[in-house]
């Protein structure tokens, strides 16, 4: 209270947009500080975003507020809209997770532990047995692309064993 009045400061939650301008790509957030959010973006906070914010320079990047919301739970639904509406989701985007799922994970060590599991078998046979393309299963295990949620499940029912999806936390 303060003199007689009681004070109603409300959380705002504003979903975010960055924009890579040279190859369109959309990265779509949530916070309740946009600009401190930003220059952690800035700062390389995130992986593919980082890296290439770092690569590009900041002025290949537009940073815009889509939407603001009361409840955390509104917020939460209205991310996922702008996350759908903009196509950010990997690989179109930089967005990996939707509805703190997380749709792609990092390849960092998982090519290894999948060469293990092959037991002498090679990426041809991976290839076959599970139905993806090789080319792009050899990039993924080599770490140049992202392994999905649908391919790990594939080569573990492939394989019969259990990998672990890699998990960062952002």
């Amino acid at each position: 209270m303060l003199w007689g009045r009681t004070l109603n400061f409300r959380m705002k939650y504003y979903i975010y947009k960055i924009t890579n301008k040279v190859n369109k790509k959309s990265y779509v957030g949530l916070t309740s500080r946009p600009f401190y959010r930003w220059q952690e973006h800035i700062g390389g906070s995130s992986l593919h975003l980082g890296r290439d914010i770092s690569k590009m320079g900041i002025t290949k990047f537009t940073f815009e507020i889509l939407d603001c919301c009361s409840s955390l739970s509104d917020a939460r639904g209205r991310e996922t809209h702008w996350t759908k509406v903009h196509n950010s989701l990997m690989p179109n985007g930089y967005n990996t997770q939707l509805n703190g799922v997380r749709y792609f994970a990092s390849s960092e060590g998982l090519g290894e532990k999948i060469n293990k599991l092959l037991k002498g078998k090679n990426r041809q046979w991976l290839s076959d047995a599970s139905g993806l393309n090789y080319n792009l299963l050899a990039k993924k295990m080599r770490g140049g692309a992202l392994f999905t949620k649908e391919d790990i499940e594939l080569i573990n029912k492939t394989l019969n064993s259990t990998l672990k999806v890699p998990r960062k936390n952002v």
